[in-house]
């Protein structure tokens, strides 16, 4: 069984093509056919290169939702439907840039929502971001999931904000926020054990 048989990644749509062209590359080196979407295309092609060539296109084929097909369907190499889809979902043009600027510096934790998944939502944006060439330092994107808490997690905040920002790195805020966030769930559980324990305690005194 071939390897594109086994391993398989979810079909590019509109809103998840940073993560698909990260999956689809490793899919390709993996069957060893990376190299007709990256690589020089030769003048003159060969029956093996022509082979390799149809196989990566294959792949990259079978790998786009339909809505997708349109874009990519008279392509006639690799590299073609690869840099197609480039351009259409890493548009560099400035209201596009605007618009997720604008998801970035607006995200907030949600009242029900986990912070791991806060977390997904906002580097999910940056790296859409950094694809169409605006660059986000790790430090913003620290200082933008800090923004984006709410009132009760201000102590947290000023806490790291003493700190100098030499140690505020992305993956040590990340830890912070994950962190406060199981210790304030597993504080929500704590009153009602807290009153039943108060109630059997009463209740004993009274039998005394």
């Amino acid at each position: 069984m071939g390897d594109s048989a086994r391993f398989t990644v979810a079909r590019l749509t509109d809103g998840n093509y940073q993560v698909w062209k990260f999956k689809m590359k490793m899919l390709l080196i993996r069957e060893g056919t990376w190299t007709y979407v990256d690589g020089p295309t030769p003048p003159t092609h060969s029956e093996a290169w022509t082979a390799g060539d149809e196989k990566a296109r294959s792949t990259i084929s079978l790998s786009v939702d339909d809505s997708q097909v349109v874009h990519i369907c008279n392509c006639t190499s690799a590299k073609a439907m690869w840099e197609e889809l480039r351009k259409v979902h890493e548009r560099a043009n400035l209201s596009n840039k605007l618009y997720l600027l604008r998801k970035l510096y607006q995200l907030k934790l949600q009242a029900d929502e986990e912070m791991q998944g806060y977390i997904r939502r906002t580097l999910e944006l940056v790296e859409r971001l950094r694809g169409i060439g605006q660059e986000t330092t790790d430090f913003q994107v620290a200082a933008l999931l800090l923004s984006g808490l709410p009132e009760s997690y201000e102590t947290l905040v000023t806490a790291l904000d003493a700190r100098p920002d030499d140690d505020l790195t992305l993956e040590y805020v990340k830890g912070k926020l994950v962190d406060e966030f199981m210790k304030k769930q597993g504080s929500t559980s704590s009153p009602s054990a807290s009153g039943t324990a108060l109630r059997a305690k009463g209740d004993d005194s009274k039998q005394v």
